[in-house]
């Protein structure tokens, strides 16, 4: 059964078939789809889907069984940062490595229809997830995917997050990864005071403190500008060529 993109309610769930080679290990098995409506991104035309994989090569065939597959982790966010930057990620609760994670998968619309090799399965709702990151208006990193690529975008953080060989795991690694989210962070702060300066009121001095100097520019603009010569366009050259 597909379903065109107008027509997904929340709760609608899919099957999608892993035929990948890269991972031969989960090769047979399926990558369940819940369709997650959100209006943020609906404006921007694409879907949301929370996504599950089963253990085999069977299918759920009710809610009591889709709720019961492994939810498929596919991002991560520090929670001590997180919260300072989203209002929503407060109600998450981070497992012992201080993380909340993305099980929401954000894809874009390409055509009318979803691909004929997703397999309806009925629509189900899904219990909540406690150290799951709900977003509200999305993030810079929100997690996606394309159809083409479907399986090795999403068995890659299952890979790293699920089974636990991403090096943040570790104790040497968490702190790396700490500290290096944190330098991102006060790095991505200051490009915002920045930004917020060179808009007000004194942006020009802020300009030439950084050895920009705005009537500078403009002037020599000014100079090139009024040094060109109007020789004509393509059609009034073809018009003088003519006998």
């Amino acid at each position: 059964m597909v379903k065109r993109f107008n027509e997904l309610k929340t709760g609608d769930t899919f099957a999608w078939k892993i035929e990948t080679d890269e991972y031969l290990d989960f090769k047979g098995r399926y990558i369940i789809l819940t369709y997650y409506y959100n209006e943020d991104f609906e404006k921007r035309s694409c879907k949301l889907f929370r996504l599950k994989i089963t253990k085999d090569e069977k299918l759920p065939v009710n809610e009591e069984e889709v709720n019961n597959l492994e939810d498929i982790k596919l991002r991560y966010n520090i929670y001590e940062l997180a919260i300072k930057e989203y209002e929503e990620a407060k109600n998450a609760i981070p497992d012992e490595y201080g993380y909340i994670y993305q099980y929401t998968l954000e894809m874009y619309i390409d055509r009318k229809t979803l691909p004929k090799k997703l397999i309806y399965i009925g629509n189900f709702q899904l219990k909540p997830i406690p150290n799951e990151f709900y977003f509200k208006k999305g993030t810079r990193n929100q997690a996606y995917a394309c159809w083409e690529y479907f399986d090795e975008d999403i068995l890659r953080p299952y890979v790293q997050y699920n089974l636990k060989q991403f090096m943040g795991y570790t104790k040497e690694g968490n702190k790396k990864i700490y500290d290096h989210e944190v330098e991102e962070e006060n790095f991505r702060m200051y490009l915002k005071k920045l930004g917020d300066a060179i808009e007000g009121p004194n942006g020009k001095e802020v300009l030439k403190a950084l050895g920009i100097d705005i009537d500078q520019e403009i002037k020599e603009g000014k100079h090139l500008k009024d040094s060109l010569t109007y020789v004509g366009s393509k059609e009034e050259k073809a018009i003088k060529k003519k006998p």
